[in-house]
């Protein structure tokens, strides 16, 4: 989609000796236009202001001059993706600090928003984007994720009387910590406590005998690590564990590959699969590692 921003998350890691560039993102795939797309302002001069005005054209008179460096826009326009850095005029609401102005601007001068935060436990810190939602759970879990709104069964659940659920998961990662692997597998993996150790190698604080094993060698996310499986019938949940700065770093990734069943309304478009993974390697690239007391 040629003209919508692309912005990186500007983080080199070294893994094990391997230097990893994140990938680039397209935040046009993330928008949720109901709830409110975060804009910036962009190609203004430092000592110019982007107008919002009464009605969509240049002639309209001006509500309020937005600074250069203004990061408080928000779009409700349903076709924003459209919109977004081109010759358009968009509806925009202004966030002050005693409440908001609504207006127009010029869409020419919009990019979208670059905002993120930092997010930590006990065990883990991560720079997220404004669109995800954080949440630190016990024992030192930190779980980033997104839902909306929508009625609908799962397509995992398909006894006689599936449960209707009224929030759709767009996203939904956790992370925590360890200071070795051979407790991150005593307490995440599904297995008697004998088969589990049989996997660590003491030595090296990592994986052996993993030939023909549920640990799986993977490089997904631009990261090197292990894999194991749980689940049937397309849903379940996926662990990996990734080596980093002496520690154990545990990432659960539930996964469902079946389509939700639509229950009244369509089910809204989902994030693909492709972009998911590329928030998810640009986000690992950010987090840090915490002392474990």
């Amino acid at each position: 989609m040629k003209n919508l921003y692309r912005i990186c998350f500007a983080f080199i890691l070294s893994l094990g000796g391997v230097t990893q560039a994140s990938p680039t993102i397209d935040y046009s795939h993330f928008i949720t236009p109901q709830e409110g797309v975060s804009l910036q302002v962009t190609d203004v001069a430092s000592d110019d202001v982007l107008n919002l005005r009464t009605a969509p054209r240049s002639d309209a008179p001006i509500l309020y001059r937005i600074p250069a460096d203004a990061d408080n826009v928000i779009s409700y326009a349903p076709n924003i993706a459209q919109l977004v850095g081109k010759n358009y005029w968009v509806a925009v609401r202004l966030g002050m600090p005693d409440g908001y102005i609504n207006g127009y601007v010029y869409a020419r001068y919009l990019r979208y928003s670059r905002k993120t935060r930092t997010v930590k436990t006990s065990t883990v810190s991560a720079r997220i984007p404004y669109f995800l939602e954080s949440e630190g759970l016990e024992s030192g879990w930190l779980r980033l994720y997104k839902s909306i709104s929508a009625n609908h069964y799962s397509g995992c659940d398909m006894r006689d009387q599936p449960e209707l659920k009224y929030q759709l998961s767009q996203f939904d990662i956790q992370l925590k910590s360890y200071d070795n692997l051979r407790t991150a597998l005593l307490e995440t993996a599904p297995y008697e406590k004998s088969k589990v150790l049989a996997y660590y190698n003491p030595a090296t604080n990592w994986f052996q005998n993993t030939d023909n094993s549920y640990f799986e060698a993977r490089s997904d996310f631009s990261w090197m690590g292990f894999r194991q499986t749980i689940g049937a019938e397309g849903c379940g949940i996926h662990t990996y564990y990734f080596r980093r700065n002496g520690k154990i770093l545990v990432m659960k990734l539930p996964f469902d590959d079946n389509p939700p069943i639509a229950v009244g309304d369509p089910i809204p478009e989902l994030w693909s699969a492709k972009d998911k993974n590329l928030l998810i390697s640009n986000m690992l690239d950010t987090v840090s590692v915490r002392n474990i007391m």
